[in-house]
């Protein structure tokens, strides 16, 4: 058992394993035990199917027999928003405050090769540039660590562990129920021969080494204090890349970088808002992170040579700083530049963005 034991990697750390009930995760949770792996069993109810007492009990019986500690957690849906989303959230939220609270390594879950299998078909049929395909190994929620020790597994062996060990487990009906994608994509895929579904891997694996190749590449290029429209290529893995390393916000939607990349090439000038303190700049070709400028407004009666903290008046400066006053253009008004300001010149006006860039004014 050693050998095929995945868990042995594991042995007397202390990791949260979320365990539902169904053969997965009772697999999982049997493996750790085997493997000598103190367990924090979690276990969520939602209550959103007759069987889901059933599940509960089949985890309590099992850590009672085997003095593994566990909890319990009622899921209450708010009858909003998608379901599945709220549900996986709401569990890791649990199982990150059961690792803070028992100070455990990190979180184990019972993903398995069946697992990447329909992920990658879903990616696939939503046409998605994914960052990566199928599953990570090892990614983090929360700022917590989880592991997925199952992916070279499929589920087949998954449930002959259960029954040569007599591990009881559960069964999910729902999950034979064709109202979600994934649903669909897993009654697909088990008509599919061992022979496609090697195939599927094989081409996952090349897919991802390309992927790696290019994220070395990306990992120059992002860590850049400012990017080359020509180098971002209209690439939206590298914006999000760059965008990670040098703002303080973390997390941006596909559709928000998709605008970004849609606007470097019909807009020279812009600025996009990220948080309350930074913005995207992209001038001269190149995107920037700048700081949010403080909004000031001064009205002056007349012109002193002073720091006026967010402008300064000075006697000397280059001939493009310059600017005349008569009389009676006083009282003045300073205020931070607005994307609809003109300027007036001698033949006619034109939009103050567009004049400091074409006399390369940085804004």
């Amino acid at each position: 058992m050693s050998r095929l034991n995945p868990l042995f990697n594991y042995t007397d750390q202390a990791w949260v394993i979320m365990v539902s009930g169904g053969p997965d995760s009772m697999a999982l949770l049997e493996l750790c035990r085997q493997a000598s792996v103190r367990p924090f069993v979690l276990h969520v109810n939602y209550n959103a199917r007759p069987t889901a007492k059933r599940d509960q009990m089949i985890v309590e019986d099992y850590c009672r027999k085997y003095e593994i500690y566990y909890c319990i957690e009622d899921g209450i849906y708010p009858e909003r928003g998608n379901f599945q989303a709220w549900a996986r959230e709401f569990r890791y939220h649990c199982a990150v405050e059961l690792v803070h609270r028992f100070h455990c390594e990190g979180i184990l879950t019972a993903h398995h090769c069946d697992d990447v299998l329909e992920t990658y078909e879903m990616q696939k049929q939503g046409h998605k540039n994914a960052g990566y395909y199928g599953i990570r190994r090892e990614g983090k929620m929360f700022g917590v660590r989880i592991v997925r020790p199952l992916l070279g597994m499929p589920k087949a062996d998954l449930i002959d562990i259960c029954k040569n060990h007599e591990v009881p487990f559960g069964i999910d009906e729902s999950n034979a129920k064709p109202v979600y994608l994934r649903n669909r994509i897993r009654q697909q895929l088990a008509q599919q021969s061992q022979e496609d579904k090697q195939r599927m891997i094989d081409e996952i694996s090349q897919k991802n080494e390309v992927i790696a190749a290019e994220n070395a590449i990306f990992d120059t290029l992002s860590r850049q204090n400012e990017l080359h429209i020509e180098d971002l290529d209209d690439n939206r893995q590298l914006l999000r890349s760059w965008l990670t390393n040098h703002s303080s916000r973390q997390r941006f939607a596909s559709t928000f970088l998709d605008e970004i990349l849609k606007q470097v090439h019909s807009i020279e000038t812009f600025e996009i808002d990220l948080n309350s303190s930074e913005k995207l700049l992209v001038q001269y070709r190149k995107i920037r992170i700048i700081p949010t400028a403080e909004t000031f407004k001064i009205t002056l009666d007349t012109v002193e040579y002073l720091d006026y903290g967010m402008f300064a008046f000075a006697e000397r400066g280059q001939p493009r700083e310059g600017i005349s006053f008569l009389s009676e253009d006083f009282p003045i008004t300073v205020r931070n530049v607005q994307a609809s300001d003109a300027i007036k010149l001698s033949f006619g006006t034109k939009n103050i963005l567009r004049w400091c860039v074409d006399r390369k004014i940085p804004l």
